[in-house]
């Protein structure tokens, strides 16, 4: 299918509001089929500076990159990942990505058992997207979208170092799926959980090495913006270390 049109005028075309992203993100119908329209806008910009000096806190692995540049390098990890753990791409410009549309419930409007669900089957989609040799980034839960039993994690936009290990990178990533589960939820339960489900990830060495010295309690507040107690890191440490 040709999407030139849906590229020019992609507002024409818009099937509901937008979706809550600091990209423009939304529906559209498109020749009897729906797609989802992500548009870099000026307050990502913005966003993107604020959440990399909150990463300098954690492992500095996010840069400042122009919209366009995050922009494609999330045309690059959807293209690599061909529907791996994540929508596929169909179309893409400068500054507008086509892709698949996925009928399903993000992470925050779930029930607590689909959570778990989620937090299983996103955990499945991580490992499968590493093995491919991609990393997300940015693998807060609030970018898991569950359709049936499958996830999906739908943002791959940040600009992020690359040059760095990828083991390392992997681990990172595993960090933020753990702890962010606290950020949307402040269920201990569920971010003990979490913990418990990353121990079997590949980088498991690498992940029980940036945990090992470093990771306070502190360190944890800036990028996930949470007052995340003492205990609780205590807990998922000891889970992380075993």
């Amino acid at each position: 299918m040709e999407f030139e049109l849906l590229l020019e005028e992609p507002e024409r075309y818009r099937c509901g509001e937008n979706y809550k992203a600091t990209n423009i993100v939304f529906p559209v119908e498109f020749e009897g089929e729906k797609y989802v329209i992500k548009k870099a806008g000026f307050l990502s910009s913005l966003a993107n500076i604020y959440y990399a000096l909150q990463e300098g806190f954690f492992y500095q692995h996010r840069g400042v990159g122009t919209a366009s540049e995050r922009l494609q390098r999330e045309v690059n990890c959807l293209e690599k990942l061909a529907g791996c753990g994540a929508p596929s791409i169909l179309a893409h410009n400068k500054n507008i990505i086509v892709r698949e549309y996925i009928d399903g419930t993000p992470f925050h409007n779930l029930s607590d058992l689909k959570r778990e669900t989620a937090l299983e089957e996103g955990f499945h989609s991580l490992r499968a997207i590493h093995g491919k040799g991609v990393i997300v980034g940015d693998a807060h839960v609030k970018n898991i979208l569950l359709s049936g039993y499958d996830a999906y994690w739908t943002d791959f936009e940040g600009y992020f170092y690359e040059q760095e290990k990828i083991s390392t990178l992997k681990a990172i990533d595993v960090l933020k799926f753990v702890y962010s589960t606290y950020s949307e939820t402040r269920d201990e339960k569920i971010t003990i959980l979490a913990a418990e489900i990353a121990r079997s990830h590949d980088e498991f060495s690498e992940i029980q090495e940036l945990v090992k010295y470093d990771l306070s309690a502190l360190r944890l507040w800036f990028p996930t913006r949470i007052p995340i107690n003492g205990q609780l890191n205590k807990q998922i440490k000891e889970i992380l270390l075993k």
